[in-house]
């Protein structure tokens, strides 16, 4: 199994929306207000969607984040998950959705992981690697 970097996104946050505590742990909802995506897919994050987050404890969370990019004039559904660990590097799983009829539906077929190389209270950057079976 190979990795290769595909892209990154720099990801621009808003103000938290805290939902409450729940029986999975603190719920919040981050905004996601914009950003871009640079490397072999090049465009810009949209403000739509979020960070749908549950905070277990002050070490372990759950992010799953939905977004939508848009590249050359088409858009690109973003599905991001990660199981965090405050004290270990963050991975991501990435599953991007587009047009079956535009140029980037290959993507819909591909698997990419993700690894959350900065973050702040105002944006993440997160670096995209693609998974493949040869180098």
């Amino acid at each position: 199994m190979h990795r290769k970097l595909f892209a990154t996104l720099d990801i621009d946050l808003g103000p938290r929306l805290n939902v409450g505590q729940t029986e999975q742990g603190f719920f919040k909802i981050i905004p996601i207000t914009g950003g871009t995506v640079t490397g072999k897919l090049t465009g810009r994050v949209l403000p739509f969607g979020g960070d749908f987050n549950h905070k277990y404890d002050s070490r372990f969370s759950r992010a799953h984040a939905r977004y939508l990019i848009e590249c050359n004039d088409e858009l690109i559904y973003v599905d991001n998950e990660a199981n965090i660990d405050k004290k270990k590097d963050s991975f991501t799983h990435l599953h991007f959705i587009s047009d079956k009829n535009g140029n980037f539906n290959d993507l819909n077929y591909r698997t990419f992981n993700g690894k959350i190389v900065d973050g702040n209270d105002t944006h993440v950057l997160i670096e995209v690697y693609e998974v493949t079976d040869h180098a």
